[in-house]
């Protein structure tokens, strides 16, 4: 399965900060694992880059359905005011 190693590779596949990586991951349940590469001490971000698009393509979907929802609500917000009468569209008189 091939993977991202690294916050630096994950970040240029999706065009953005190492920072807003681990933010993600915290607050969008972007899915990133920590693992060991070859003789390297330390664990290393890593996620496998199918699991990477399908977390885009669930991020985009519900991304989609927010800004629906706001368009909705503005809408109907602006449904419900009452516009104030325009000059010459009366009944004729």
């Amino acid at each position: 399965m091939a993977g991202l190693w690294g916050l630096k590779a994950i970040a240029k596949v999706l065009d953005t900060s190492e920072k807003t990586v681990i933010r993600w991951y915290w607050d969008e349940n972007l899915p990133l694992l920590k693992r060991r590469k070859g003789n390297h001490p330390r664990p290393i971000w890593w996620v496998p880059q199918e699991m990477l698009m399908t977390w885009l393509m669930v991020k985009a979907k519900l991304d989609r359905e927010q800004l629906r929802e706001r368009r909705k609500a503005r809408r109907s917000a602006e449904n419900g005011r009452e516009s104030p009468p325009h000059e010459g569209t009366g009944t004729g008189r």
